[in-house]
């Protein structure tokens, strides 16, 4: 079994600033470990298929907020890569209501070459079709899935000091996808800020990811809950979080957008219809030019 090297204790590091630190040597090997995993699993053909449903397993059931979960899918017999998906991509997923046959597009957190799990996040809703089929999904059940389907969305980096994500909700999904695959690129230098609107600090989506990520020099995150009161959030809190206790405004996006060169930046937006036009009024009002603004 090819087990995860053991992340050291804080105890074992001197806190010297050691050029070789017992940190930076565990990050090396958790590197190596993944390269690994890449090498030996996933050999054999992808389980899905863009045109055709294929069946595949639900392994793990997480709640992350009353309404919302995250599902995790394998294949039926825990040994087949599902798919290779790219930033910006999703799956599809059908299922059956009264005789009925249902279908909803999903963008899962994660994105790579032949992936032997998708996450996918999703928001119940109390009238919604596939919700009241999601809604009874058990573990180790099985459904019906396709995939990838949509266009690669790639950001041009590199080339720019900053790019900013704007997201509400479960329109984080996209976003997680462009996070990971910028900060796994080690040759990365672009700063990358995100805004997160959500209504509760409870409502926050994938928080343990996000904290983790906040820990790389290239990204921030800040965010900005409408329902909520400063001294009721600041007993909720953690000490480095970033809470605003409003929505996104146009000052809110200038203020990261600052001086850099506005004809060379990049916007991505996700969230409802309405919060994806919004923001991309601030954004537009802020000098960016349209063809830099990409929502999904």
């Amino acid at each position: 079994m090819n087990l995860p090297p053991r992340k050291p204790d804080e105890s074992e590091c001197c806190g010297s600033g050691c050029n070789r630190c017992v940190f930076d040597i565990y990050d090396e090997e958790i590197k190596i470990w993944k390269r690994g995993l890449e090498q030996s699993s996933g050999s054999g053909p992808e389980v899905l298929r863009p045109d055709v449903y294929s069946s595949v397993k639900i392994a793990a059931i997480e709640k992350t907020n009353p309404n919302t979960f995250v599902y995790t899918l394998r294949s039926i017999e825990d040994t087949q890569a599902l798919l290779t998906l790219k930033p910006g991509q999703h799956v599809l997923i059908k299922g059956n209501l009264n005789g009925e046959s249902i279908c909803r597009q999903y963008t899962p957190l994660n994105c790579g070459s032949k992936l032997m799990e998708l996450r996918i996040l999703i928001k119940l809703y109390e009238d919604g079709k596939m919700s009241s089929i999601i809604k009874h999904w058990r573990q180790n059940d099985i459904i019906e899935c396709r995939g990838p389907s949509g266009s690669e969305v790639c950001p041009v980096t590199n080339n720019c000091d900053t790019i900013i994500l704007i997201a509400a909700g479960t329109g984080i999904t996209p976003m997680v996808q462009i996070i990971q695959s910028l900060l796994n690129n080690e040759e990365e230098e672009t700063s990358i800020v995100l805004l997160f609107a959500c209504r509760t600090y409870e409502e926050i989506c994938v928080k343990t990811e996000l904290d983790g990520w906040s820990d790389h020099w290239n990204f921030s995150v800040a965010y900005f809950l409408s329902q909520e009161q400063p001294d009721v959030v600041s007993r909720k809190k953690k000490y480095n979080d970033k809470i605003i206790c409003r929505r996104i405004k146009v000052c809110d996006v200038q203020a990261v957008i600052g001086t850099v060169d506005k004809s060379n930046f990049y916007a991505f937006v996700c969230g409802p219809l309405g919060f994806e036009a919004d923001t991309k009024k601030m954004l537009l009002a802020c000098g960016i030019c349209n063809e830099s603004v990409v929502t999904f």
